[in-house]
């Protein structure tokens, strides 16, 4: 079959060139296909095919798609400037469905126009090769000005053969997931790899050390679609982005090995050099608890659900309580059990036996030491089999004997050993000779270790974990469940400020002793809390982004995961957030007088009512019912008192009271006195908005709902063809590690002609008549909060200078927030930091009297 071949002309006289000269950022990078371009000297635009039919104009009459009749659609896309024309200098003359020939006129052109609009006129003309992958543009070989209708290039499509074998190795396609992208773009914004020492996650945050601040670009990570969030802790950076966070780190961890980026460069960035600031010892002690027992987590989870089946198995009969020791009445020792009784406890007791043992990896891997003979540690101070319980008295204080003892459910005795083992072992290198260092100075460390670990830390650390357990049962016995109230209500603030893992740890040391824990169900009462004002927020909004992130987070946030609630919906709301903190601390009180415990560790969220089954059923029915009082009085909490958005005139009304109370705390008036002095100047304020206005940003917010209904539809057909192209991308991925070549050419090819959803399209034109024909009114309220904005000012000004208080120039960005509610309230415009701080006021006042 012979090639097929189309021979474009020129449309109209002018200059040509080559398309990637445009240097334009989009025709110029070959997105829209391939081609040449021509800029115009005369009006009148023909036909640049000889054969075909006019396909398509655009509403702004600058582009036209047409089919030539050996089947491909060319483009002729006049002006590279769109958005400065709006169509204005194009007068159509040809319509859709005609049939060309060289002499068709298809569009007449003010060029004087376009040049008074600096509308840069160069045209290109392409084929989109992506859709169209079998064609090719070869250029002629001509240079510089052309006459119209003189051919100018040919799009080739090339004969069809046979592919043979050795000619199917596949083309790169570089398909990436959300994950992928967000990988890449945090590398970037982080800082690179020059710039952090160390990269972790929790449940959903993304941790980084890093070894600049400066270099980091916060905003830009902010920005992100994936991040709900950012925390700083020291030289810590928390990127939060909840449930979906280790499929970032493994993106991000993938993408770093593929860079393999050698330890040359990065002395090269100059890092090595710079001197690290000291962290403050609270931040230095989070982060290192945070990195310690963080990697924990997978072990605390999958015990605690194993150890919560096996309390329904035992209660349900379907097997025996064992034990390890001497069996009591309806008990079944360990030698006595059946094989899957026996196996099935063995794997639920042996990680809680060992989990020292973890914590001391951990411990040692976060240092940077050998975490070989930290195995060994932790099995020195911990293993039951060989210890078999024994133990040897040292002295008593009070009622609690120290002893020298295995530390099976001790953990603060292993970080210790840990620690100790590290410096020593480095200290020790210091003066050992290197011919016997390799022999001596491990057993030197290991048995100066063990020595100390057991007279000396072990008890000292015993009694401080005897300490911690005696404030939480302290806490839990605050009568009518107050105390638990309380933990319960400031559990999300302490997420917030990161401190969460060290609060809950002196719990968990309980838990591993086989204490139950009355305080420990106030961590998920704090959880469901949030959850349930963030439904209360997706009843009350009328924002179809709002609301599909909600619904998006009912699944995390039922099995606790709280930081994309918090940090995307609640938390920057603020009243929500409160509402969730009241009904954790409701379902506290009631969870606390009822007195329900978490007898073991289990899993998160609903999971977690495996942690409970071993208090008997009552027990689990009322940690149940305390879930649904946190989340259903937050939805009612947050119904009352969550506004969508403040009202203008009702917050630009408290700005101005809080003015007056400023004013008269400056002057010595009384408030009335001030309001009377100020009253023109603040009337002036708050008489600029008229009930007519107020409607009109009625108008401007009904468009907004209109957008963010489209947006949210188009973001879920977008994601839609993400995840086919995911799958496509995988399946090729495997044909082509197969050697099954003929197959992911196939997928390949079907990747690159991918096919966007129909509806996007068709969606995306709704979306753009919905924004074009609210231009006006978006352009009206822009200039109308300028005018705010500008008589606003200078009455500030105005005030500052008559009673010499600058800060009073700071509640111009309250004044903003006020009268840019409904943009703020649809993500269109970043609501402005508060500055005006009555606190630092009062203290200026008070000093300069």
């Amino acid at each position: 079959m012979k090639n097929k071949k189309i021979i474009i002309y020129a449309p109209v006289n002018g200059v040509i060139g080559q398309i990637k000269d445009l240097k334009d950022g989009v025709f110029s990078e070959g997105m829209l296909g391939e081609g040449i371009y021509i800029i115009p000297e005369s009006k009148e635009f023909y036909s640049p095919i000889d054969k075909g039919e006019l396909k398509l104009v655009t509403a702004t009459k600058h582009a036209y798609y047409f089919e030539h009749e050996n089947g491909p659609n060319i483009l002729m896309h006049i002006s590279l400037d769109t958005e400065k024309h709006q169509g204005k200098p194009f007068k159509t003359l040809s319509n859709v469905g005609d049939k060309l020939t060289l002499q068709t006129k298809i569009v007449s052109v003010d060029l004087q126009m376009c040049k008074q609009l600096d509308v840069n006129v160069a045209t290109p003309i392409l084929i989109d090769t992506n859709e169209f992958s079998e064609w090719k543009f070869k250029p002629l070989d001509i240079k510089g000005k052309v006459k119209r209708g003189q051919p100018i290039g040919e799009f080739i499509k090339v004969e069809e053969k046979k592919i043979k074998e050795e000619n199917l190795e596949i083309a790169t396609f570089e398909f990436k997931n959300k994950y992928e992208k967000s990988a890449e773009s945090i590398y970037e914004y982080i800082g690179t790899e020059s710039n952090y020492s160390k990269v972790y996650n929790c449940m959903t945050r993304l941790r980084f050390y890093v070894k600049d601040k400066e270099v980091v670009n916060t905003e830009a990570i902010k920005k992100l679609p994936i991040v709900k969030g950012v925390n700083w802790n020291g030289e810590e950076i928390q990127i939060i982005i909840g449930g979906e966070v280790q499929k970032v780190k493994d993106a991000f961890e993938n993408f770093v090995s593929n860079k393999n980026i050698s330890k040359s460069s990065k002395k090269q960035e100059g890092f090595e050099q710079k001197i690290k600031p000291k962290k403050p010892m609270k931040e230095a002690i989070l982060g290192a608890i945070s990195g310690i027992m963080v990697p924990t987590l997978p072990v605390f989870i999958t015990v605690g659900m194993l150890m919560g089946l096996k309390a329904i198995l035992v209660q349900a009969g379907a097997m025996p309580e064992i034990v390890t020791g001497i069996a009591k009445e309806g008990q079944v020792s360990l030698t006595d059990a059946d094989v899957f009784s026996a196996i099935f406890f063995i794997i639920t007791e042996i990680a809680f036996k060992f989990l020292g043992i973890f914590i001391g990896y951990n411990t040692m891997k976060y240092l940077g030491g050998n975490t070989i003979m930290s195995l060994l540690i932790g099995l020195a101070l911990a293993n039951p089999y060989i210890w078999q319980g024994t133990s040897w008295p040292l002295f008593t204080i009070g009622s609690t004997t120290i002893k020298v003892q295995a530390f099976t459910s001790s953990i603060m005795p292993h970080i210790a050993a840990n620690i100790i083992f590290f410096y020593l072992d480095r200290w020790i290198k210091t003066w050992m000779p290197s011919v016997v260092d390799i022999i001596f100075r491990p057993m030197i460390a290991f048995l100066t270790t063990m020595l100390l670990a057991f007279f000396i830390v072990g008890p000292a650390l015993f009694l401080v974990e005897q300490g911690l357990a005696v404030i939480v049962g302290w806490l839990g016995s605050i009568p009518f469940g107050i105390g638990v109230a309380i933990y319960a209500i400031l559990w999300q603030p302490f997420v917030i400020s990161g401190m969460h893992i060290a609060i809950a740890m002196p719990l968990s040391i309980g838990l591993m002793q086989g204490t139950p824990q009355v305080i420990s169900p106030a961590i998920m009462y704090g959880c469901y809390g949030q959850l349930g004002a963030m439904i209360g927020v997706m009843i009350m909004t009328k924002n179809s982004q709002l609301k599909a992130t909600c619904l998006a987070n009912l699944t995390p946030g039922v099995i606790a995961i709280t930081e994309p609630i918090i940090y995307g919906i609640t938390l920057p709301k603020g009243r929500p957030f409160i509402a969730g903190c009241l009904g954790a601390g409701l379902a506290g009180l009631f969870s606390g007088i009822l007195n329900v415990r978490l007898m073991h560790s289990g899993g998160y969220g609903i999971f977690s009512i495996v942690g409970y089954i071993a208090g008997g059923p009552m027990n689990v029915a009322m940690f149940v019912v305390s879930l649904l009082i946190a989340a259903s009085s937050a939805a009612i909490i947050c119904l009352f008192i969550y506004q969508e958005r403040p009202s203008e005139l009702k917050s630009i009304k408290k700005i101005s009271k809080l003015l007056i109370k400023n004013y008269a705390l400056k002057t010595g008036l009384k408030n009335n006195e001030v309001k009377q002095l100020l009253d023109e100047k603040l009337d002036l304020i708050q008489n600029f908005i008229k009930k007519e206005d107020i409607e009109n940003i009625k108008k401007v917010e009904d468009s907004y709902i209109k957008i963010s209904k489209l947006e949210a539809r188009i973001d879920f057909l977008n994601a839609k063809d993400e995840r086919t192209q995911q799958k496509l991308n995988e399946k090729m991925i495997k044909a082509n590690e197969k050697n099954n070549l003929l197959t992911a050419k196939k997928l390949h090819d079907e990747l690159v002609n991918f096919k966007q959803n129909l509806k996007i399209e068709k969606l995306m034109n709704e979306l753009n008549e919905v924004k074009n024909a609210n231009v006006n009114l978006d352009n009206w309220l822009k200039e109308y909060q300028d005018k705010f904005m500008k008589l606003t000012n200078e009455i500030l000004l105005k005030i500052s200078k008559d009673i010499e208080l600058i800060d009073i120039n700071d509640l111009s960005s309250n004044y903003f927030n006020a009268i840019h509610s409904v943009d703020i309230n649809y993500l269109i415009t970043e609501k402005q930091e508060i500055f005006f701080n009555q606190k630092n006021i009062k203290k200026n006042i008070l000093s300069n009297r």
